[in-house]
């Protein structure tokens, strides 16, 4: 690879990301127990912050284990509500009622601009 390949290469990932890459669709899968408390939060939660943050390059499947058991063994929840964002890769899991924004798109890797203008990673204690 060229020196100028690797500064090419660098400054795109060392850029913070405030949106997804053009052709990068997020998709989330987010596991509820019926219209249980939390689990109506995090889907209000999550449709507001996919909003914000993801316009509309973004995908939400509900699955309520309720109505499908089934997928509760097949994706190793062992908490509701869980989150899965499928894409972009890594795969990521999230539990809770997603009601930290901070918290949720720190651990999409979403970079915010903090107050004296400079871009930060947020930080998870998760």
């Amino acid at each position: 690879m060229e020196k100028e390949d690797v500064t090419k290469l660098t400054k795109i990932f060392n850029k913070p990301v405030l949106k997804p890459m053009i052709n990068e669709r997020y998709c989330f899968r987010l596991y509820i127990a019926g219209t249980t408390p939390n689990s109506v939060r995090a889907v209000k939660n999550l449709q507001r912050i996919a909003e914000k943050y993801f316009a509309d390059n973004y995908e939400l499947e509900v699955i309520d284990v309720y109505e499908q058991p089934e997928q509760l063994l097949l994706e190793n929840i062992v908490a509701i509500p869980t989150l899965i964002k499928e894409s972009p890769l890594p795969v990521k899991r999230l539990v809770g009622d997603l009601s930290n924004t901070k918290k949720v798109l720190s651990s999409l890797g979403i970079f915010l601009k903090n107050k004296e203008t400079h871009y930060k990673k947020l930080h998870s204690d998760w």
